[in-house]
């Protein structure tokens, strides 16, 4: 991962196909922090940043954080109104199956 790379991905829902454009904005080594932009469809951005603090040799603890930038005017009024709250739950209900999925991977190599 590098400063500038972008990614493309896309997910198959409601009959529609869904695109999200990633670009790496900030890699901090020194302070383990991650900074990524997400560019959604209807004009929104998701500005988020990982950072992390080493537990062990094999252990560390990390901390997400997104801001949900909707675009100015009545068009990014009325897509915060419709999805405001989706947008809210989506990122803490994806943190919560990424959590639940890493814990039960980590049951099977150490029992």
């Amino acid at each position: 991962m590098v400063v500038g790379q972008e990614a493309i991905l896309s997910k198959k829902a409601l009959g529609l196909t869904w695109r999200a454009k990633i670009k790496v904005v900030g890699i901090d080594e020194i302070n383990h922090e991650i900074r990524y932009n997400v560019f959604l469809i209807l004009g929104m951005r998701v500005e988020e940043k990982l950072q992390y603090a080493p537990l062990t040799d094999t252990t560390c603890e990390v901390h997400y954080n997104c801001n949900i930038i909707f675009q100015d005017g009545i068009r990014g009024w009325l897509i915060k109104t419709i999805l405001g709250r989706a947008m809210i739950a989506g990122p803490a209900d994806s943190l919560r199956r990424l959590k639940a999925e890493a814990e039960r991977e980590y049951k099977q190599l150490h029992g």
